[in-house]
């Protein structure tokens, strides 16, 4: 087994019912000290993957592999190896953020000056005697980050960890999840359907959809997906006359009798396109460069 990845499922499959397919062989690859950003709509299979990488739903078809080691095989050790946060925090509300890490401490039996060590890296030191119950939204989801941190895990798996958060709390939860991977070099896989909040924290990204892997690469692949869609519009007095003055490497398929596309070109090709068009009698009246955002490359690989 590859052990270039923290994790890795192979051809990963899962149904509720008979004839309701909710996951279709499932390949995710997650790299060693990567942030692996799990992106899908509401409903497209990502709470359904992570449950059963963690063995809370029984695996009904694949393979799930952890530091090369297998799930099956290596349960409790790998186990002990995942720190996770899915769904929503689950605390003692009557307890403060110290105590509600004792109890944790006792169940996983590691040393007790860990409490102190979390407390100060999910930056909840201060909280003193402040109930959990009275805590806002954000720092909740930082205590449950805590528990998840408490016994020293190689990977951390969290879904949709910013749900709820104002805007504040989102850039403290995108900015504490950075710190852990860059000074920890610990492995996280969070799932969202937020695009444009997980790309300014991912390094590697998987889309998914109806229960199907449709993209899966780095941020900078992904980035170049983008590039690859970009191109130039072009209206005229007079398009079709303007075509045919046009090299036709650069005209894409998908312009009409309004519009000119043309693919994505140097300024300086487009400056000599235009001076060539005038030239020629045609008035150019909208020249300009488009790029597809990532929001949208998103919405048309899961066709929303």
């Amino acid at each position: 087994m590859n052990t270039t990845f923290q994790l890795e499922t192979r051809n990963l499959s899962h149904r509720f019912a008979a004839n309701e397919e909710i996951l279709s062989q499932i390949n995710l690859q997650v790299p060693n000290a990567s942030i692996y950003g799990f992106l899908g709509p509401n409903g497209a299979g990502k709470t359904t993957t992570l449950k059963l990488i963690l063995g809370l739903i029984a695996k009904q078809q694949g393979e799930i592999f952890i530091g090369g080691k297998s799930f099956n095989a290596h349960r409790i050790e790998l186990l002990h190896q995942i720190g996770s946060l899915i769904e929503t925090p689950s605390l003692y509300s009557q307890l403060t953020a110290y105590e509600n890490l004792a109890v944790w401490q006792k169940i996983y039996q590691c040393p007790k000056k860990r409490i102190d060590e979390v407390l100060a890296l999910v930056r909840l030191s201060d909280t003193g005697k402040k109930k959990a119950g009275q805590f806002s939204l954000g720092m909740k989801q930082r205590l449950s980050i805590a528990i998840a941190l408490l016994h020293n895990p190689r990977i951390l798996i969290l879904d949709e960890p910013t749900n709820g958060l104002d805007p504040n709390g989102i850039l403290e939860m995108r900015e504490l999840l950075k710190q852990l991977n860059q000074e920890k070099q610990l492995t996280i896989l969070i799932s969202s359907h937020l695009l444009a909040e997980i790309e300014k924290l991912v390094t590697h990204i998987g889309i998914i959809n109806k229960g199907n892997l449709l993209f899966q690469g780095t941020l900078h692949e992904l980035l170049q997906k983008q590039e690859q869609t970009a191109h130039v519009v072009l209206a005229t007095t007079n398009n079709q006359h303007a075509a045919t003055l046009i090299d036709p490497k650069w005209i894409l398929p998908t312009s009409d009798e309004k519009k000119l596309l043309l693919r994505e070109m140097p300024h300086e090709e487009i400056a000599a396109i235009n001076k060539k068009l005038v030239q020629n009698g045609i008035d150019v009246y909208e020249i300009h460069s488009e790029k597809t955002d990532l929001e949208t490359i998103f919405m048309n690989l899961t066709g929303n």
